[in-house]
């Protein structure tokens, strides 16, 4: 994506939470999506040494107690599940279903 050069720019950009749980919504109430921002990002190489990027960011993740409508549990469950399985206090099992959970239904955290 390109901006003009006038100034400065403000950019908010959207997680995988965005396909997972707006977007279904979207397309079916709307017709519409949003899209996503990838997780890798390349700055064009300008040859200019005074060149700078400034970023932020902020995750929100969902209220703990808000229920996953694919796993029917709450979110804090879900996140107390991973912490657990990463520190290695869970059964194999149960750790690998417990980290399967990532930014994409496709993707590891």
């Amino acid at each position: 994506v390109e901006f003009a050069d006038e100034g400065n720019v403000v950019v908010f950009m959207l997680g995988d939470g965005v396909n997972q749980i707006i977007n279904p919504w979207l397309r079916e109430h709307r017709g519409i999506a949003l899209r996503a921002t990838p997780h890798g990002l390349r700055m064009p190489r300008s040859g200019q040494s005074d060149v700078w990027r400034s970023w932020y960011g902020r995750m929100f993740l969902p209220p703990a107690n808000a229920i996953h409508a694919d796993f029917g549990v709450t979110f804090g469950e879900l996140r107390h599940a991973a912490v657990e399985a990463s520190a290695g206090r869970l059964p194999s099992e149960e750790a690998a279903s417990a980290l399967e959970l990532g930014c994409s239904r496709n993707l590891y955290a």
